[in-house]
């Protein structure tokens, strides 16, 4: 395996490392807190990724599954509920030091079993499958942090400066590209995959349209002032039911000023008009709402992929962007040795999403990734593209 990939994965070791890095230990209780009933604090996630390299790496490599046993009890998702995470972790600078020796350690243990002459192609791929596996799930893991990030941002809103945007309406119209319709190929296209991805499907698609940027601010402003949120007539039973129960009256990013404007409260703020960038953090609820109301419907993900392999979807990687259909497997799909990816997840709750964010690593911008969330999600760096 080459050595490019083993600099992959101590790269992502260090961008974890450097999250505890960022708060001092008087600060600690930062990366333990939970910012939202649906998000785990930061600290779980730093221990979770140790945890996920102990059992592939030492129970994978070296049959040594001793550490990992240690730390399933906190650490492995399906034993500990998110609302009790918090109690178990330590603190800023115990978790900084344990991470580093046992990352640095891991790597060792990897690059030590490297490829040499006695090696079979099995067992060299199933290294490479490891270093390929951890670099993709840590990447997920560092997006998933910065959106605990900004649900702390959203915990504690403050008045904005006076200087940032305020967000006016849009009338521009919405963009439509045509695709043709035929018989596609779906899904993994070799190297990596999770097992959602594969194997890869022929696809018989209707000619469709899609948009071709994603649902901007201003136009979703547009769809607020029209009383989007009170028109019941735009919503599905559970939309409306999810709308109702949480008071929704806009995206949960968005904040109103003491004049009655509205301002996006982004994690960073770009150099960018706020009214032309992407609507961020909506659910799937919201996103249908808004779609019905444009006379228009969310993307199914197949169309999606189609669209993306033809280079047609311009704005891609700024949002995640919601498709239609719930998570389900291919045909023919055969789970991996982390059932749990995938598999419990099948629950016709779940929705696609697909394309990746701005904090979305270069690994999981492939165009057969897909992922996956509940409708009420309100705390991704989740977007918006329609069809017809």
């Amino acid at each position: 395996m080459s050595s490019e990939r083993f600099d992959r994965l101590r790269k992502m070791q260090k961008k974890l490392l450097e999250v505890v890095r960022k708060f001092p230990d008087e600060e600690g209780v930062y990366l333990r807190r939970q910012y939202h009933p649906l998000l785990s604090p930061i600290a779980w996630h730093i221990g979770h990724c140790v945890y996920i390299e102990a059992l592939w790496i030492r129970g994978c490599l070296l049959d040594d599954y001793t550490l990992a046993e240690e730390l399933a009890s906190t650490y492995q998702p399906e034993l500990l509920e998110k609302t009790a995470r918090s109690s178990t972790l330590p603190n800023s600078t115990e978790l900084f030091v344990w991470a580093q020796e046992l990352t640095s350690k891991h790597v060792e243990i990897l690059s030590s079993a490297s490829d040499g002459p006695s090696q079979t192609s099995d067992q060299s791929r199933e290294k490479k499958h490891i270093a390929e596996f951890l670099i993709n799930h840590h990447a997920q893991h560092l997006e998933t942090i910065a959106m605990v990030e900004w649900a702390r941002q959203r915990v504690s809103p403050k008045e904005p400066p006076s200087n940032l945007a305020i967000l006016k309406p849009g009338d521009d119209l919405i963009s439509l590209k045509s695709v043709p319709g035929g018989l596609y190929q779906i899904g993994t296209r070799g190297g990596f995959s999770f097992d959602n991805e594969s194997p890869q499907q022929s696809v018989e698609l209707r000619p469709f349209k899609v948009t071709e940027v994603p649902v901007n601010n201003s136009q979703f402003l547009a769809f607020v002032e029209d009383g989007g949120y009170q028109n019941r007539n735009l919503w599905s039973n559970f939309g409306w039911r999810w709308r109702t129960g949480v008071d929704a009256e806009c995206p949960r990013s968005w904040r109103r000023n003491m004049n009655g404007g509205w301002y996006v409260q982004a994690l960073v703020q770009q150099d960018r008009n706020v009214g032309d960038m992407p609507v961020t953090g909506v659910t799937h609820y919201e996103a249908s709402a808004f779609a019905v109301w444009s006379g228009l419907r969310l993307i199914h993900e197949y169309e999606w992929e189609v669209a993306a392999d033809l280079a047609i979807l311009s704005g891609r990687g700024e949002v995640w962007e919601w498709c239609s259909n719930v998570f389900h497997p291919y045909c023919g799909f055969v789970p991996y040795t982390y059932w749990e990816y995938s598999v419990p997840w099948f629950d016709q709750r779940h929705y696609v999403l697909r394309g990746g964010s701005w904090y979305t690593e270069s690994e999981i911008r492939r165009t057969s990734f897909r992922n996956y969330y509940l409708a009420g999600a309100d705390y991704l760096f989740s977007g918006i593209r329609l069809a017809e």
